[in-house]
């Protein structure tokens, strides 16, 4: 096992190695100047590259773009090198000859300051090609917020623009091995005490993983991902208004105050995270290193059976794919899936009418709320709602996967349309069924496309059926509230806390502790210098 572990790991290596060589390669120039030109570059976010491929070559062949665009010339440039396009952002048109940049990480910087198209009226204010509906209403509202462009002071309400399109769902969660996880006996967990069981099961266990190794969890560098689920039980415990609330700088009182960060949603977040990964417990495996490599082998390690758990999010299918089907040629069949993530054990402390009174119960409630069911005997209506609205947040990363258009673009009228084109029935048909069931940010009634089904694995299926059943909350992306992208609000500006936890050298509450003393200390001096930055008094 561990021959075939390295040989696949070698081989898979040496696809990337290629496939970023190839990427880059330079190909004949299309003439720099001319306006009927879409040239686009892709970073491989995990999603791998053919989608974007395959839209092109589809927005070709539509009739109108035909008859707009009768000499039209495209090209398309990839590579997995990330901060290849925030570099694009302010190199200018000498070296930035593309239409459209497909980049990640840039919601904190796309904006005015940067010689990129407005898109406000041309793509999000125009309706969407052969459809009755705006590009703005086709988006999904979790992403439609965060895409929105904010100044200094402005509020939630203020009028918006937009300076970007999101090209990925990217729902975030944990990643589990089903087949170890159905050896233990075990269920997918509904609650964070469940989940924190199991990880003391697999511990206890002489299950034989890997090399006899017992961790349960994996990660990689210290807070890498973990932070995705922290997101996700800290707006179940609060509620999303609450962890809205929190970017936008107002305490329970809904008052500009550094008293933001005694909020016990947040603790509690962190609490779990504490617990998963106390050095003490036990429970996690550590990659020390950080990059590309490093997330791709703790990953791996799920798929091998190494490890029982790590949180990730939907694209790890997509790199999942060529050591499951290497593993398959080798008699080894292992699953992936990506689990809800499980709903925050101690919300019973905060229920309205505390009608679940244990774990147990709360557990079934998310069962039955996962069933489509609307009720469970003896538990208040109130409180089952609240349950219900706690399953239904996600927390994505899709908001950090954006494409913007070069204001001095030659092709920009292209470019739009082609951003319009995204929106389209069509195009997020042809976007799942080249990324395996990954989705684009709008709004899709799947259901009405069986003939998807062939395309859709196993852990995108569960997400997509997520999807369906539930009136599913994508949180904002923290970079769309001015107190984040101007006056760097973090709950983690003091240090962050996840090495400590490995180390067992810090509780959640110690951590909140230390981060209210940074923002008040010095008559308020870090958080007055926030509010200044950010334009708001």
């Amino acid at each position: 096992m561990k021959r075939l572990a390295k040989t696949i790991a070698i081989a898979l290596c040496a696809v990337v190695a290629l496939s970023a060589f190839a990427g880059c390669k330079k190909k004949n120039r299309i003439d720099p100047d001319d306006p009927q030109k879409l040239e686009v570059y892709l970073y491989n976010a995990g999603y791998g590259y053919k989608w974007c491929e395959q839209l092109i070559n589809a927005f070709s062949r539509e009739d109108w773009v035909k008859e707009k665009y009768p000499d039209l010339k495209t090209s398309f440039t990839k590579d997995e090198v990330s901060a290849r396009s925030r570099e694009l952002l302010t190199a200018g048109k000498k070296v930035n000859h593309y239409e459209v940049v497909f980049g990640s990480d840039l919601e904190s910087t796309l904006g005015p300051e940067y010689e990129i198209l407005d898109l406000t009226d041309s793509v999000y204010k125009s309706t969407v090609p052969g459809e009755s509906i705006t590009f703005e209403d086709k988006m999904s509202d979790g992403y439609l917020g965060s895409a929105k462009y904010r100044d200094r002071g402005m509020t939630a309400s203020g009028e918006a623009k937009y300076y970007q399109v999101n090209w990925a769902s990217g729902m975030t969660g944990i990643i589990y091995n089903e087949n170890k996880l159905k050896k233990l006996g075990k269920a997918v967990p509904n609650t964070t005490d469940e989940l924190l069981e199991i990880m003391a099961a697999v511990k206890d266990s002489k299950s034989g993983y890997g090399d006899n190794k017992t961790y349960s969890f994996g990660t990689y560098g210290a807070s890498a991902y973990v932070t995705y689920p922290l997101y996700t039980w800290w707006a179940q415990y609060g509620g999303a208004e609450g962890y809205e609330n929190f970017y936008n700088g107002l305490d329970d009182e809904e008052t500009l105050s550094p008293e933001i960060f005694k909020n016990k949603g947040l603790e509690e977040a962190l609490g779990v995270c504490s617990e998963i990964m106390s050095g003490s417990n036990g429970y996690t495996w550590l990659n020390p290193t950080t990059g590309r490599e490093a997330y791709r082998e703790t990953q791996n390690k799920v798929l091998m059976g190494d490890l029982l758990f790590m949180a990730n999010g939907d694209w790890v299918d997509s790199e999942l794919k060529e050591l499951r089907e290497g593993l398959a040629q080798h008699g080894q069949e292992e699953t992936v899936k990506l689990m809800r993530t499980p709903v925050i054990s101690s919300i019973i402390n905060v229920l309205p009418k505390h009608s679940i009174q244990d774990d147990e119960k709360l557990s079934e409630v998310v069962a039955a709320i996962d069933a489509g069911e609307p009720s469970v005997a003896g538990v208040d209506p109130e409180d089952f709602a609240r349950v219900k609205e706690a399953r239904s947040i996600v927390y994505s990363i899709g908001p950090g996967h954006n494409a913007y258009i070069p204001s001095y673009a030659s092709g920009k009228d292209v470019a739009v349309d082609f951003l319009r084109f995204l929106a389209t029935d069509k195009a997020q048909a042809i976007y799942i069924k080249a990324t395996n069931g990954a989705s684009l940010p709008f709004k899709f009634d799947i259901s009405a496309h069986p003939e998807l089904a062939e395309y859709i694995s196993d852990l995108q299926k569960g997400r997509l059926d997520y999807f369906s059943q539930l009136d599913v909350q994508v949180l904002p992306s923290p970079y769309s509230f001015p107190l984040v992208r101007y006056g760097n609000l973090s709950f983690m500006a003091s240090g962050s806390p996840y090495d400590e936890f490995l180390q067992s050298s810090a509780s959640a509450k110690t951590v909140m502790d230390r981060e209210y003393g940074y923002w008040t200390a010095n008559g308020q001096a870090n958080w007055k210098s926030c509010l200044t930055q950010a334009g708001i008094n």
